[in-house]
């Protein structure tokens, strides 16, 4: 009885060594498990055993095998956007072997993984195949228990579903108004230098008149197409400047320096301009003040309207006779 029980305890010994040796282990910041069989040694160590939602870790492959043993590889046969169990592959590396000291080869591989889904997991069950020197083809294999990996949520505390996507927010702007100010005084400066370059390039004969001088302009400042660019308030003000301007050097009116409360009060009186074109002025100047003070923005069409209601109103004015002009400006003492 006592040769039967040493017969098998010899046998389960032999029995051990032939089989695989598994082990996993916790260390500090992630976990690692590790297995042995026949010559060959593998290791799979994570970077962190209880990661973040969506947080990547590193899974690195480390084996050592004895001489005239080979490893089939890559030893983790994966490609990037695969899924190892629950975790996603975000980058694979390829293996590296290199001469171990004390002989046979060392193989290294690490792959890039995260999952979006809190809760336990684990890496599944990986196989390396390997030959040894009785055998050529990949006929053994070394398996690598499953490792629990607990992925944390990153969500605050008490939300169990994901946040919808907001929307956009609008952030706060520079101010506007020093853009308008300059678009302002940029659109008077191009139209007195443009005005300044007419006069210089008729040196003989008469100077234009006050009607050429804004028709000219009004060409330019359709040609210059601001509303289409948004800007509304140097479109206004320049077509309020070029009527103004246009009425001081018809009817020598004090138009530009007056406010237009001031102006249309002072047209009211004044005999120079019918009712019509009074009403037409009015609509004009009411418009650039809304767009400058108010914030308001007429589509560009309306724009448009606009340069062709001055062009009317400068026809008009031109079409007075001499002698009505003369009549209306001797009773107003003009």
């Amino acid at each position: 009885m006592m040769k039967y029980r040493t017969i098998a305890i010899l046998l389960g010994m032999l029995a051990f060594i032939g089989c695989e040796h598994q082990q996993t282990d916790v260390k500090p910041g992630g976990i690692s498990a590790d297995g042995k069989r026949d010559g060959v040694y593998v290791e799979i160590t994570l970077s962190n055993d209880a990661p973040s939602a969506g947080e990547p870790i590193t899974l690195t492959v480390q084996a050592r095998t004895e001489t005239g043993v080979s490893l089939q590889t890559p030893l983790i046969p994966l490609d990037e956007g695969d899924a190892l169990g629950a975790f996603h592959v975000l980058n694979i590396q390829p293996t590296l072997r290199r001469p171990a000291p004390e002989g046979g080869h060392l193989w290294t591989q690490h792959l890039i993984i995260d999952s979006l889904e809190p809760g336990a997991h684990a890496i599944p069950p990986l196989n390396f195949p390997f030959s040894s020197p009785t055998s050529d083809s990949m006929e053994q294999r070394l398996e690598i228990a499953s490792i629990p990996v607990s992925v944390t949520s990153s969500q605050p505390d008490g939300m169990t579903t994901p946040m919808d996507i907001q929307g956009w927010i609008d952030l706060p702007g520079p101010p506007l108004w020093p853009w308008l100010l300059a678009s302002g005084a940029a659109a008077i400066t191009i139209v007195s230098g443009f005005i300044w370059w007419l006069s210089r390039i008729r040196p003989e004969g008469p100077p234009p008149t006050p009607a050429e001088l804004a028709r000219a302009s009004l060409r330019v400042l359709r040609q210059r197409n601001l509303l289409a660019h948004g800007e509304s308030d140097g479109f206004y003000t320049t077509l309020s400047q070029i009527i103004r301007q246009y009425l001081e050097g018809r009817f020598g009116l004090s138009a530009p320096r007056q406010t237009t409360a001031e102006f249309l009060e002072d047209t009211k009186q004044d005999a120079c301009l019918s009712s019509s074109q009074q009403v037409h002025l009015r609509q004009f100047l009411r418009t650039a003040d809304l767009v400058k003070f108010a914030g308001h923005e007429p589509a560009e069409a309306q724009g448009m309207d606009a340069i062709n209601e001055a062009d009317r109103f400068i026809e008009e004015c031109e079409l007075a006779t001499e002698e009505d002009v003369d009549v209306k400006c001797e009773a107003m003492a003009c």
